[in-house]
Parts: structure tokens; sequence; C-alpha cells
């Protein structure tokens, strides 16, 4: 959900002009979320699956456990690589050079729909295969409802971190009048850290 959240705050203090022609919107740069998530499967299962399949004996290449594993395993590099990324920013903002550009968010977003394709395709056919024939349906509710859970627990997560690192009057980590005078970074490197401890739960 970071994708569409903070993401977002972080592009719009970055610079979005595209070779002085057009400005790049912030929220625009799910386009590339989208895309990956579009252009990915084919890939996936001309040249992903058939060489998974020489491994595995499986199938479709990997089990569905495994393919939510990979999708939490890119989901743990977005995340770093995000934190890398406004680390720089941050330091070049501050330091009063020019704004680093937008599209080094790009890596980030292709790597989070990946992810999405990969664990979320995983997590509807875990519940859809492993259910029985009369509960499949139920399985895939369990996937929106699971979907809709991690939503609001990463609401929930903003909101402790806000009052947490404000405490003492400070601007926090994730700084509402200026991103600057925060630490995003930190904020991205902790969601990496308990992606990481739910890939290995």
């Amino acid at each position: 959900s970071q994708a569409g959240t903070l993401l977002i705050e972080e592009g719009a203090t970055m610079d979005t002009t595209v070779f002085s022609l057009f400005t790049m919107q912030a929220a625009t740069m799910n386009l590339f979320d989208i895309l990956t998530v579009v252009l990915f499967p084919p890939i996936y299962n001309a040249v992903v699956a058939p060489v998974a399949r020489r491994f595995t004996g499986l199938p479709r290449g990997l089990s569905p456990l495994q393919r939510i594993a990979g999708g939490y395993m890119l989901c743990i590099v977005a995340l770093s690589l995000a934190g890398v990324v406004e680390s720089v920013r941050m330091r070049r903002a501050n330091a009063g050079l020019s704004a680093l550009s937008i599209f080094w968010q790009v890596p980030e977003f292709v790597l989070l729909g990946t992810a999405q394709f990969l664990a979320g395709i995983g997590q509807l056919e875990f519940f859809y295969t492993y259910s029985p024939l009369s509960l499949r349906s139920l399985g895939s509710a369990f996937y929106l409802t699971c979907t809709a859970f991690g939503t609001y627990v990463s609401s929930f997560l903003v909101t402790l971190v806000t009052l947490l690192t404000t405490i003492g009057g400070g601007e926090g980590w994730i700084a509402s009048s200026d991103l600057n005078d925060g630490h995003l970074d930190y904020f991205f490197w902790l969601m990496a850290g308990l992606a990481f401890l739910n890939l290995l739960f």
C-alpha cells in the first residue's frame, strides 16, 4: 500500500520534469506498477515457469508458497531500495543540491509490481488450490480479506510510527510539513524489516 501513499509523497518532492518536455505527476508513477503487473505474467509463463519446472518438477514451475515467498523477497528489496533513494534524496535536499529525478523511483515500482503479481497470484492460487471444491469461493474471499486487512495494518503502522517518533515534539519519521525534516527512509527500512519477518513466518 506504500506505492499509493508514501512513495507518492516522496515523488512529489523530487524533480518531476521529463527531458524538459513535460512534468510527470508523482501519482502517475503507479503506471510502472500497473504495467509490470500487466506485462510480467506472459514473461513469467514463457520464461520463468519453464525454467523453474526443470528444477522443481511442478507443472506451474513454482508452488503457491514459493511464489508468495518470491513476492515477499522482491518487496523487501523494493522497500530497501526506497529507503536508499529517500536517504539520497534527503541528503541532496538538505545540502541545497538539485532535486533527485523522480525516475529513480521506477525500479521501486517495477519491483513492487512484480512482487504484487507473485505474492498476490500465489496467495489466490494457494487459497483456491488447497480448498475443498465447496469452499473455493471462500478461498477467493480470504484473498481479498487479506488484501484489505493488510491496508488497514499499514495505516495502523503509519499512525503508530507517527505517534512514537513525535514524542517530545519532534517532526518524526513521517514529517507532515516537510519530508526533509523527517526520516521517511527509516520507515521504509522498518517496512522492509517487517516484510522480512513476514517472509520468515
